[in-house]
Formats: C-alpha cells, sequence, structure tokens
C-alpha cells in the first residue's frame, strides 16, 4: 500500500511541475525536438505587401514579393530535396535545389543544364557571380539568430490554450503560443540585423550600390515606429511545432508600409522519404567554373 502512495506522491508532482513550465520553456523545449525530427517534409509561404517606396525612387531595390517553398528531407541519408518559387521585383523564378551528401544540384528553367556544385563552394559561388542572387550562410544565418534568441523570454511567451490544426496530415489537437515583440525591441533588433546583412551582401559582391540602399532602410527604420509584431507557433500532442505564422504590418512613414504574412507546416514526420535525385550525364549538368565561364546568367531581363 505504501508503494502505491508513493507512486501516486510521484505522479502528482510531476504532473505538477509539468504543469509549472513556463511558456518560454515550452516553447524552446519544443524548437529543440522539432530541429531534432530527422525525416519528413515541411511548406512555406510567405507574402510581402509593399506601400510606396523605403528607397529614394534613382535606386531600384531587389524586392520580394512571394516565396513559396516545399521541402522534404532524410537527414539520416543525407538527401533533401526544395521546390521554390519567388516573385521578385514582378519576375516569377522557380527551381528545384536538391542535397546529396556535399553535393548541391540546382534545376530551373533559367539554366541551360543542372548545376552542379559542392556545399562549401556557395559562398565562393555567390561572391563570383553577384547576378544570382543573395549572399546567405550558416555563419550569418548563427549571427543573426544570435540577435533574435535572446529576446524571446518569459515576458515575450504566452501559451494561448488548446486548438486544432488543420495541417496535410489532417485535423491535429495542439497548444498554441505566441510570441509578441514590442516596438522598441523590434527597432534596435532590425537595425542590427540589416546592418549584418549589408555587411554581407557588400563584402561579398552581391548587390552592386548596395551600400546606399542599406543606409536609407537603417535611416528610415531610425525614424519610425515599427512594431508589435506576433508569431504564432501550434505545438501538437507529441511536443513537435507543426505550424507557425507571422502576420506584420509594418508601417515607416505615413506612405511606406510592408504587410507581412508567412506560415509553415511540417508534415508527414518521422515518415519514410523518397528522393528522386537527378541522373547525371557528361551532357546534362555544369560546374561553378563552367557556369561562371561561360555567358552570364541573367537573374532579370534587361
Amino acid at each position: 500500500m505504501k508503494n502505491w502512495f508513493a507512486v501516486l506522491i510521484l505522479i502528482f508532482f510531476g504532473m505538477f511541475l509539468s504543469g509549472c513550465q513556463s511558456p518560454q520553456e515550452a516553447l524552446m523545449e519544443a524548437a529543440e525536438k522539432t530541429e531534432n525530427i530527422e525525416t519528413g517534409k515541411s511548406s512555406v509561404s510567405l507574402q510581402i505587401n509593399l506601400e510606396g517606396s523605403p528607397v529614394k525612387e534613382d535606386i531600384e531595390p531587389l524586392f520580394l514579393e512571394k516565396l513559396e517553398i516545399s521541402h522534404e528531407y532524410d537527414k539520416r541519408k543525407e538527401v533533401s530535396k526544395s521546390t521554390v518559387y519567388a516573385n521578385l521585383n514582378n519576375f516569377g523564378v522557380d527551381f528545384t535545389i536538391y542535397e546529396a551528401g556535399s553535393k548541391v544540384m540546382v534545376s530551373s528553367p533559367l539554366l541551360p543544364k543542372i548545376l552542379l556544385l559542392e556545399n562549401d563552394m556557395l559562398p565562393e559561388f555567390s561572391q563570383n557571380n553577384a547576378e544570382i542572387g543573395i549572399y546567405f550562410d550558416e555563419q550569418l544565418a548563427a549571427k543573426i539568430a544570435k540577435i533574435w534568441v535572446p529576446l524571446i523570454t518569459d515576458e515575450n511567451v504566452s501559451k494561448l490554450g488548446n486548438v486544432v490544426v488543420t495541417t496535410p496530415d489532417g485535423d491535429v489537437k495542439g497548444k498554441e503560443f505566441e510570441i509578441t515583440l514590442s516596438a522598441d525591441q523590434l527597432k534596435p533588433a532590425l537595425i542590427k540585423t540589416v546592418k549584418l546583412y549589408a555587411d554581407a551582401q557588400i563584402a561579398n559582391h552581391t548587390i552592386e550600390d548596395g551600400e546606399a540602399y542599406f543606409e536609407e532602410i537603417v535611416e528610415l527604420i531610425e525614424k519610425n515606429d515599427i512594431g508589435p509584431i506576433s508569431y504564432f507557433a501550434y505545438i501538437d500532442r507529441d511536443g513537435i511545432i507543426v505550424s507557425e505564422k507571422l502576420t506584420a504590418d509594418l508601417k515607416f512613414a505615413p506612405d511606406v508600409s510592408i504587410a507581412i504574412d508567412f506560415q509553415l507546416q511540417r508534415f508527414d514526420l518521422w515518415q519514410d522519404v523518397t528522393i528522386d535525385l537527378p541522373e547525371l550525364t557528361d551532357d546534362n549538368f555544369m560546374t561553378k567554373d563552367d557556369f561562371l565561364n561561360g555567358e552570364k546568367f541573367k537573374l532579370f531581363p534587361n
């Protein structure tokens, strides 16, 4: 009888302690658990609507209006596939990225052949061909994370309650969490992020005459109140973040505003994933050197 009583006491305290876990701790624990998933699929949708121009008329910024990504991966086999569609300055770009170990293969209607790269070539590749796009690597991502992660505190995270989330796997019961960041928190974090990002782009020559463009953005942030914004995470009964969304309306000036709608869903987690990698032949792929020594790639038509 005493043993049963001891077991009941342990169960009670276990439930009590788990109930006392702060929303911030629960969210960070779920984020770590989600990161450790080895197989699965995800979809990302990002819509950005810009009203007005945040920079001078004589500077034409590279503006992302829409982004859609379908991603599937198997970390155990070190393979993944990402199908990407982006709308930049009213120009649509679609491509597929395959990763297999250290190799990266990019297929796109914009490319004459499959582009074959090594992971460690990507920063160098971006530097040597500024017209392709934007420099971004793991080191830059880590530096940006150091700016934003400390903002996730008990004061900013709240648990809203139980919800039913609709995913490609069907309706999932879970808990809704919200992170709210005030204007006072957003402004210094945004300025640090823009400056860090700008330094990387300028150092790697990915944006011509970009210094003036980024300086205008920083000045705009400094002069205007931005925020607050809210981010929502939906955690299932297994402690996985199955859905995320962020909606924000940022007003930089009376005639300049940016509306952001971001949504991410995860599904088929821990399920077997079959990724058919492109079959490379001597005639259907090109290396980085082939690409850079050939005709320049034009992302936007003249």
